[in-house]
């Protein structure tokens, strides 16, 4: 991200004002911190927004993402959405397996964040929660750009959130919106309805099945794993209303 301009102390103050009189269910807090700003700007917006009942999904990265997760309760975003190399920084090591990345999304879970989502590129999206995990895997596409491609992801597990969709359909939503951005240069000429276009092409192979435990098991099996992908027939459509 480019780092943007540098905001006055009363343009933070009226960021946190617009953000209590909005009333919103949910806020999303993504890209770079600008010069100037504190890395804990996230944080303490976080902490604000969740004493007013709102929601936060945070998509943020290097010490502003690790000023997040290590947080108190009170300031957890409850959906955060790092990529893989984000959630290596901030763990400080590599995760070289699929049961390592589900391990330290667990992690992220037993801390207190309700949904985790780690992107990785063409290998898809691992998404944890207390319902489970499941793997959404996308076709081959031919990359128009990348640009947006995190924060399209974001929006549509937001408003998967708000539709009330199980965790599979979230990862088709979210992957649909995604896709859809990956294939377009810039914002013109995204489609209106990307789950259309794309749900029916996204794999999902659920991981594990929690139930009524806000644990996810660490120890993921190969075999378990190594299942062949399982797509799921149904489709999903923004002409539903959120």
């Amino acid at each position: 991200n480019f780092p943007g301009l540098s905001p006055s102390p009363a343009d933070l103050d009226a960021l946190s004002a617009a953000i209590e009189q909005t009333h919103a269910s949910w806020i999303v807090l993504a890209g770079s911190v600008p010069p100037g700003v504190s890395t804990e700007i996230y944080r303490e917006l976080t902490r604000m927004a969740k004493s007013w009942g709102c929601k936060v999904a945070l998509d943020a990265s290097g010490e502003a993402l690790r000023s997040s997760l290590d947080a108190p309760r009170d300031a957890l975003p409850h959906l955060v959405k790092p990529n893989l190399a984000e959630l290596e920084e901030w763990l400080g090591e590599s995760l070289s397996s699929p049961t390592a990345i589900l391990q330290a999304a667990n992690n992220l879970l037993e801390r207190g964040i309700e949904q985790v989502a780690v992107s990785m590129g063409g290998d898809g999206v691992l998404l944890v929660s207390r319902q489970g995990a499941v793997w959404a895997t996308p076709p081959a596409i031919e990359v128009g750009s990348t640009v947006g491609a995190g924060d399209a992801l974001v929006a549509g597990l937001v408003a998967a959130s708000i539709r009330g969709l199980s965790q599979s359909e979230s990862a088709i939503l979210g992957t649909s919106f995604s896709l859809d951005a990956l294939t377009h240069n810039g914002v013109y000429g995204l489609s209106e309805d990307p789950a259309k276009n794309w749900s029916g092409r996204i794999a999902v192979r659920p991981l594990v099945s929690v139930r009524g435990s806000p644990k996810v098991m660490a120890a993921l099996p190969t075999p378990v794993w190594s299942q062949p992908a399982r797509e799921v027939k149904k489709s999903i459509s923004l002409a539903e209303p959120i």
